[in-house]
């Protein structure tokens, strides 16, 4: 007799500071009928005894893995970390404070085997209080089998209520395409809005979810508040959080299969359907916006360089809210910018009956290299990601970092599919610039634009550098920046050398562009045999030195990017030794082409800083050594 092998599925846990109630679900999920399963817990470095716990679970049953982060990743990066580690046919997440009846699973997986069209199986809830008493049998009983994909996100846009059905079991390949985070609060209303058009979700008739009320005292607004913090990205859009939600809906009809018509109806259906569900709270965030958005202009104007994409941030949110009331026309001079009389470019894309920008002509690639950078990472890929000219691909080029980096990466991956992860190998070369080498080897883009972990674009960066590139036939634009000190809060300008043209001369003299600020042809850096390996300091100046002596610059006096300066673990933060090696190895490096083209006093003169920077690493003789190429020259001269 053949005996038919019993799926796996994978129940993701992820766990912060759960030890009231931990035992008790880890409890009620081993004690499952349904045995095949792996219990994946992703632990947000919890600090209350949680790991204790789930330690001492693991301990006795080996279908727990147990895994803890370093550092606190966030509960949606967290929750893909989990995703990403279970390996079953079917998973189910799990949070660290429900209850689960014994005959969870295998109710559920027996919808799941009966019909291939059902790709989520969830069962009736009952919402327990802090002492497992019963409150109430929860209302959710949305059922989507048998309807077209047009009726299924009709009936999850107009009846789905509390989401218990996320806590459901669900076929593994098509989970792992939707389980990412969205810039919104109630980011799971749009995982089975995107889920619904994939397949159908079935419901248990029966109550085997026991669903915690683990905030007892928390209210409507406090919950809002609570999860604009952890999803949403632009503190614009935290003034819009439930608009922004059922916009979100849109963006999740706009980017699918479905024929136009029916884009077209369910355009209006969202139209209709959360002004009418949650216009409360959306009616009170237009008044908001409307009373803080022209104070929040007013005060912008004292501050030039960012004036114009505070403008651009405000239209934008007031465009999305003229969406679902366009007869609110005090939101017109919000969408003008106050000032200008007129739609900004960049708020335009978010019209959704253009769905997406023009598709580029350009594609470029980002360059970020990173080494435990879990902490700060995000910020820097956000901002490529924000850019008006859409960029082809995000590549963070990994130098060993033994952090959660890589998770962090990995979260990025499944919000933007835009976003890969290079791993450093074992026989890999160490260091930023090895790593930098590895990301352009790898980009498919014509361009190459470079980001360090700690910084980040301006919105309009690439658009504004490509259009100088496209517009002067030059394949090396560079730009100024804003100076930010992290510890004092002050921004200033970098004053970056204008290098236009022929600038050869002047690159060799010491005149430098920044890695953030350039944008290179990859077929350039190709030609040049990449980026050298050696150069431990000032990395860009050996760059554009090689760049300047074969290919014309060009410049954006306008800062471009932010460049974040006074901490002490940046990828700019440089040990006087470093710093004199690397000065010192180009100038000895390309000193017969100093002399030859910028002249003798100009390589005299970087000898002399040389020996400035040897003295500051407290290396008097290789300070004397410089000095004396220095004098030696301006001798001669």
């Amino acid at each position: 007799m053949t005996i038919e092998k019993q799926p796996l599925v994978s129940i993701a846990m992820t766990v912060f500071n759960a030890k009231p109630y931990l035992a008790k679900t880890l409890s009620s999920l081993l004690n499952q009928e349904y045995t095949n399963f792996e219990l994946i817990i992703s632990d947000n470095a919890s600090e209350d005894g949680s790991g204790e716990i789930c330690q001492e679970f693991a301990n006795r049953d080996n279908r727990i893995k147990y895994y803890r982060n370093t550092t606190n990743m966030g509960p949606a990066r967290n929750s893909y970390k989990a995703v990403d580690l279970c390996s079953g046919d079917f998973i189910m997440p799990a949070a660290d404070h429900d209850l689960y009846h014994p005959a969870f699973i295998s109710s559920l997986l027996g919808l799941l085997q009966q019909d291939e069209s059902v790709v989520l199986a969830y069962p009736r809830s009952i919402y327990i209080d802090e002492d497992d008493q019963a409150i109430e049998l929860m209302p959710d009983v949305v059922d989507t089998s048998g309807l077209s994909t047009c009726q299924r996100i009709s009936k999850i846009i107009w009846e789905c209520g509390w989401m218990n059905m996320v806590y459901g079991l669900y076929r593994s390949t098509v989970f792992k395409t939707v389980w990412h985070t969205h810039p919104t609060i109630g980011p799971d209303h749009i995982i089975i809005a995107k889920l619904s058009l994939l397949g159908s979700i079935a419901q248990f008739n029966e109550p085997l979810f026991f669903r915690r009320r683990n905030r007892p005292v928390e209210d409507t607004q406090e919950c809002t508040q609570r999860q604009a913090a952890w999803f949403v990205n632009s503190n614009y859009e935290a003034l819009i959080p439930w608009t922004r939600m059922a916009y979100e809906h849109l963006k999740v009809i706009a980017e699918s299969k479905l024929e136009d018509r029916d884009k077209e109806f369910l355009y209006e259906d969202v139209r209709k359907c959360f002004p009418t569900r949650f216009g409360q709270h959306m009616r009170k965030e237009v008044k908001q916006l409307l009373t803080e958005g022209p104070e929040i202009l007013a005060s912008a104007r004292s501050f030039p360089t960012s004036f114009d994409v505070i403008k651009s941030e405000i239209a934008r949110v007031a465009y999305i809210c003229s969406f679902f009331y366009p007869g609110m026309t005090e939101l017109d001079a919000l969408i003008a910018g106050s000032i200008s009389g007129r739609l900004d470019d960049r708020t335009k894309q978010f019209d959704v009956k253009r769905q997406f920008p023009a598709q580029p002509s350009e594609f470029v690639s980002v360059v970020i290299p990173a080494y435990n950078r879990a902490d700060i990472l995000t910020r820097a890929v956000i901002s490529v990601l924000n850019q008006t000219y859409p960029v082809h691909e995000v590549i963070i080029a990994d130098d060993g970092s033994t952090d959660d980096t890589e998770a962090v990466v990995r979260s990025l991956m499944r919000e933007d599919n835009r976003v890969r992860f290079i791993p450093k190998l074992a026989s890999d070369t160490k260091g930023a610039q090895a790593a930098r080498n590895r990301g352009i080897k790898a980009a498919t883009g014509e361009w190459i634009a470079f980001l360090d972990s700690d910084d980040e674009f301006l919105p309009d960066k690439i658009a504004k550098q490509l259009a100088v590139a496209l517009s002067e036939n030059v394949p090396v634009v560079h730009c100024e920046c804003i100076l930010h000190d992290v510890t004092t809060g002050t921004r200033t300008l970098r004053n970056t050398p204008a290098l236009q043209g022929n600038c050869h001369a002047s690159v060799l003299s010491g005149d430098s562009p920044t890695f953030p600020g350039m944008l290179v042809k990859k077929s350039c850096l190709a030609e040049i045999g990449f980026l050298d390996e050696h150069v431990v300091s000032y990395q860009e100046w050996e760059t554009a030195i090689r760049l300047s002596a074969l290919f014309p610059f060009g410049f954006v006096a306008e800062p471009l990017f932010i460049y974040n300066i006074g901490d002490s673990n940046a990828i700019s933060a440089k040990p006087h030794k470093r710093t004199a090696e690397g000065w010192s190895y180009i100038v000895e490096k390309h000193a017969l082409d100093v002399s030859r083209v910028a002249g003798k006093n100009a390589l005299a003169r970087l000898y002399k800083l040389g020996a400035g920077a040897w003295r500051r690493a407290e290396m008097p003789v290789k300070a004397s050594l410089f000095e004396a190429k220095s004098n030696m020259l301006l001798e001669r001269n």
